[in-house]
């Protein structure tokens, strides 16, 4: 045994100089401007950096922060950081960054192999006595006591943060960006308007299309009146923004998950649970499952819950255009909400971001802005009323997948269902005895690049049509837009309800309800914050 252990161990050493090797070679070097006087924690910080770079296994969903390798962002916290006006909500935008690095960096340690995590433990004697992962949070939390020391910290944080990484001038710059991006919007913008004109087919009678409906396995119980109570339990102060590991909110994924109409039943249309295959990655259309994840973004300036529902395809064919037919396919259906749990927006994309569009609640949402402040997302309609049992109901089209119809649709028994599955099971998942992902480091899919990449290069999207992971899907092809940013709808909207106050969001049902007899006694309305009202 103790040969055994030996050899495992001059294995380990091998593997990690190796990996070091490469690393190095590639240049990977941790940037800190921690003040932390922790030598040993740099080390490790450093070691880690390498192993996971060198091995193509970094996660690069949440940009790291430059300077701050133990902070990552994503664009919500970005934005959140430039809220902040106190020193308590500064601290509490810092932690959630440093959380958020942590959460990613247990996942990239569950791909490292068990003998190179043995080396690294065995380089640095503090991690014996625990784990790896909990020592990698106390170096965190070391680093973070030593930065809060310096007055500009958080500046420099706010400066470190680099997410316009899906787009580049170097591309736009050789493609002549300026005048190919002329003809570009004006055939995108035609292609998007035909696909969108579709939602406005009425609904066929049962039966009059060769369909097949999929309806969620499990539907949840919530009603429509306990889910404004179920957000504010989940809301933190003092940003207001939402816990979104809270284990209630699995609730509200089930309440809204969508039902599925595919055109007939082949190969190609059949959505399902992503595999490995000899070829790379496939989807077994015999396992119907929907990932869902959980996002944030801001509706009046308020943080709001995004429930996103993703579908997989084997392939995208005919009829769409020729550049555009590859491996695998995908649509994100997404449901933005209030804080009284009422849909405001529904937006879908394909997994590459492209052919984006939004619906909205005419209940709530009056229409675009007239003055807009940025890029202006296009509109695909109104979303349809919803009673307390209704679904949103989309149905699919054959090969390209594009949304035909979509409407409100009740409950229906015996109707073929599928599975909700955690989206991080396509970021991480076994195979074997291996940890893999379906992402590349790059956010994208491998196998899934299109032949429009060689002529839509000048639009800067690195191998443009190619699927893509959360985080890293740009939508539009002329100027700059990400999915995730999270003022797309501030920016572009206008809302025909009142504000809600602070009192409201946080409130328990009962407590509501007496803020609510207050507020009709008084005749007044508690304003959020300055930037709130004046819309910033």
């Amino acid at each position: 045994m103790q040969v055994i252990d030996f050899v495992w161990k001059i294995r380990g050493l091998l593997a990690l100089f190796l990996l070091l090797m490469l690393a190095g070679c590639g240049g990977k070097v941790v940037s800190f401007n921690a003040t932390s006087d922790n030598g040993e924690c740099r080390q490790l910080w450093q070691e880690f950096e390498e192993v996971i770079y060198a091995r193509q296994v970094a996660d690069n969903t949440a940009v790291r922060v430059h300077g701050f390798p133990y902070l990552r962002s994503t664009r919500f916290l970005e934005a959140l950081a430039g809220m902040t006006e106190t020193q308590e909500e500064q601290a509490f935008v810092l932690e959630e960054m440093r959380h958020l690095d942590l959460e990613k960096r247990a996942l990239e340690l569950t791909r490292i192999p068990e003998n190179v995590v043995d080396t690294l433990v065995g380089h640095h004697p503090g991690a014996e006595q625990t784990s790896l992962a909990q020592t990698l949070a106390a170096c965190s939390q070391d680093f973070l006591a030593g930065d809060k020391k310096n007055p500009d910290f958080f500046d420099r944080v706010r400066r470190g943060i680099d997410l316009d990484r899906d787009y580049s001038l170097w591309l736009r710059s050789v493609g002549l960006y300026p005048l190919t991006s002329l003809v570009v919007d004006y055939l995108a913008a035609k292609a998007q308007a035909e696909m969108v004109a579709q939602l406005s087919t009425p609904p066929l009678e049962e039966g009059a299309e060769d369909l097949i409906t999929f309806w969620p396995l499990e539907q949840g119980s919530i009603s429509s009146a306990d889910l404004a109570d179920l957000l504010s339990r989940n809301r933190h102060q003092p940003m207001f923004s939402l816990d979104l590991s809270g284990p209630d909110l699995i609730d509200l994924v089930r309440k809204f998950a969508p039902v599925l109409s595919m055109a007939n039943g082949a190969a190609q249309n059949r959505f399902g649970r992503i595999v490995r295959s000899q070829k790379g990655f496939a989807v077994d259309g015999h396992d119907p499952v929907v990932y869902y994840y959980l996002s944030q973004t801001f509706v009046q300036g308020i943080p709001a819950l995004q429930i996103n529902y993703a579908i997989w395809f084997t392939e995208r064919t005919d009829p769409a255009p020729w550049f555009e037919h590859g491996n695998l396919d995908g649509l994100l259906f997404r449901v933005t909400l209030n804080g009284q749990g009422q849909p405001v927006f529904v937006d879908v994309t394909f997994q590459c971001g492209c052919y984006h569009f939004v619906l909205f609640n005419d209940d709530l949402v009056s229409g675009k802005r007239p003055d807009p402040k940025g890029f202006q997302p296009f509109v695909g309609g109104r979303l349809p009323a919803l009673q307390d049992r209704e679904r949103l109901h989309f149905t699919v089209t054959s090969g390209w997948h594009q949304i035909a119809r979509l409407e409100a649709t009740g409950v229906v028994d015996k109707q073929p269902t599928y599975q909700l599955l955690p989206y991080e099971g396509l970021e991480y998942f076994h195979d074997g005895d291996e940890v893999v992902s379906l992402f590349d480091n790059q956010g994208r899919v491998p196998g899934t690049n299109r032949l429009e990449r060689f002529f839509l290069f000048p639009m800067g999207i690195p191998k443009v049509g190619a699927m893509r992971q959360r985080g890293r899907q740009p939508i539009t092809l002329i100027g700059r837009a990400y999915l995730d940013d999270p003022y797309l709808f501030d920016d572009a909207f206008v809302y025909q309800y009142p504000l809600p106050d602070r009192a409201e969001l946080l409130a328990t049902e009962e407590a509501r309800q007496k803020v609510a007899a207050g507020k009709e006694a008084v005749g007044s309305k508690a304003p959020m914050t300055k930037k709130v009202q004046e819309g910033q």
